[in-house]
C-alpha cells in the first residue's frame, strides 16, 4: 500500500482540525450545564439560577431557600482511599442529592466536596426537614461505600484506617434573611453557617429556626446520626 505523500496544505488542513477541535472542546467545557462526575448543576448555571429567583422574590413572593453544604473528612477519605475511591463517593452522594431534589429542588455541586439546594416557595422550616433527611441517608450511604471500599483493601493485603462515615455539614438561610435582598447576601450568610456547623462538630445543621431540634440559642442542629 503507497503511503499518501505528506504536503504542505495536508499539514495546514490537520492543524486546522486540531484547532477546531481544541476550540469545540473549550466551549463544550465553558458552556457545560451539569458536573460530569456527580450529575448535578455546575456552579456557574446554579448561580444564575439562584441570582434569578432571588430577583423575582418581589412580584411571586415565593420564599427562597438556600442549602450550602459540605461533605465532611473527604479529603481525609481522599489521601487514605485513593482519588478512585472518592469518586465513588462523589457518585454516590449525586445520585442521593439528585433523588431528593429531582421534584422540588436546584442542585448544584459547587466544588470539591460543597453543594448547594435551591428550593422555591418553601418555608425554612420545611427546608430544614429537609436537609436533615438529606443529612442522615448521607450519612447511611457513605457508611455503606467505605465498607465497600474497606473490605475490598482488606481482600488485598491492604489495612485502610480511613473515615467509616462521610456526614454533610448544611448550612440554611432563606432570602428574607439577607438585607439588602441578593444573591451574593444569601451565599454568604448560607456559607457562614455551613462553617458554623462544621464547627458545631460536623455532620449538622445550622439555621436561624430552632425548630424540633433547637439548642436555645436561634439556631439548629440536628446531631449526628
Amino acid at each position: 500500500m503507497t503511503p499518501h505523500p505528506i504536503t504542505i496544505s495536508s499539514m495546514l488542513h490537520a492543524i486546522g482540525f486540531h484547532r477546531v477541535a481544541r476550540g469545540y472542546d473549550g466551549l463544550r467545557w465553558k458552556f457545560r450545564r451539569r458536573d460530569p462526575l456527580t450529575g448535578l448543576y455546575v456552579g456557574r448555571v446554579f448561580y444564575r439560577k439562584l441570582d434569578k429567583l432571588v430577583q423575582q422574590v418581589p412580584l411571586t413572593n415565593a420564599n427562597v431557600v438556600l442549602m450550602l453544604m459540605d461533605l465532611d473528612y473527604l479529603a481525609h477519605a481522599n489521601d487514605v482511599f485513593g482519588h478512585a475511591a472518592v469518586d465513588e463517593i462523589l457518585r454516590d452522594a449525586g445520585r442521593l442529592i439528585r433523588r431528593y431534589t429531582d421534584r422540588n429542588g436546584i442542585a448544584a455541586r459547587l466544588g470539591g466536596d460543597e453543594f448547594g439546594i435551591l428550593l422555591s416557595n418553601t418555608s425554612v422550616d420545611a427546608a430544614v426537614k429537609f436537609a436533615d433527611g438529606l443529612r442522615i441517608e448521607m450519612g447511611r450511604a457513605t457508611a455503606i461505600r467505605a465498607e465497600e471500599i474497606r473490605d475490598g483493601a482488606q481482600a488485598a493485603g491492604v489495612t485502610h484506617p480511613g473515615p467509616n462515615v462521610l456526614t454533610l455539614s448544611i448550612g440554611v438561610v432563606e432570602s428574607s434573611e439577607a438585607s439588602p435582598r441578593s444573591a451574593d447576601g444569601l451565599l454568604a450568610i448560607a456559607e457562614s453557617r455551613m462553617w458554623a456547623a462544621k464547627a458545631a462538630g460536623r455532620n449538622c445543621i445550622c439555621s436561624t429556626k430552632s425548630g424540633n431540634y433547637g439548642d436555645g440559642h436561634g439556631r439548629l442542629f440536628a446531631r449526628s446520626i
